[in-house]
């Protein structure tokens, strides 16, 4: 969670983070990567998808967990559950109603992966970890048939550049922040 600390779902705080990055584990196109660091603890992981549908398949396989985890976190957080609602709330209403289709199991040919969220331990930067995080996802984006992939961080983030990944806009989300798009072509 102190590695996560944009974005919507860390405000929630880390029962409800750790329940959401859990649903990468089992989703049919998902990809989590870990990486140890050399004392053997965690140092740093990633969660992406390669097909369409992982939320689909989160909410089918984890819903009542995230829906319990989220409401908690919400109801001891009154601002964040007001801004939920004028955010947010519809938005998951209408993906809750729809059906899912079949091209959460299609084959991914001439589609994209996302990078949703990587971190590494502040004490294990600069070692090529986040590095090899990010072409782990790329490597498994390329396997499951997908010909780009892009992620969306909160700034300008010169480390996806160097990496190879183009900028390819810029926007404001709905709390006020920059969030930048980066493309990279596999």
């Amino acid at each position: 969670a102190s590695e996560l600390p944009d974005g919507f779902f860390a405000e929630l705080g880390p029962r409800f983070l750790s329940r959401y990055l859990a649903t990468f584990l089992d989703a049919p196109g998902t990809v989590a990567l870990a990486v140890d660091g050399a004392d053997g603890r965690l140092a740093g992981f990633l969660v992406g998808s390669t097909r369409d549908g992982h939320h689909r398949a989160a909410l089918r396989r984890h819903g009542r967990s995230l829906a319990l985890a989220g409401a908690l976190a919400l109801l001891a957080r009154p601002g964040l559950a007001w801004r939920f609602l004028r955010t947010r709330a519809g938005r998951y209403v209408r993906a809750l109603r729809r059906t899912p289709s079949s091209a959460a199991s299609a084959p991914t040919a001439g589609r994209t992966a996302a990078l949703l969220h990587v971190a590494v331990a502040p004490e294990q930067r600069g070692l090529g970890l986040g590095a090899a995080l990010v072409r782990g996802l790329e490597q498994a984006a390329r396997q499951d048939g997908c010909d780009q992939a892009v992620l969306v961080s909160f700034g300008d983030k010169p480390f996806y550049e160097r990496l190879g990944w183009e900028r390819a806009g810029t926007r404001r989300n709905a709390s006020g922040q920059d969030v930048v798009t980066y493309r990279r072509t596999l």
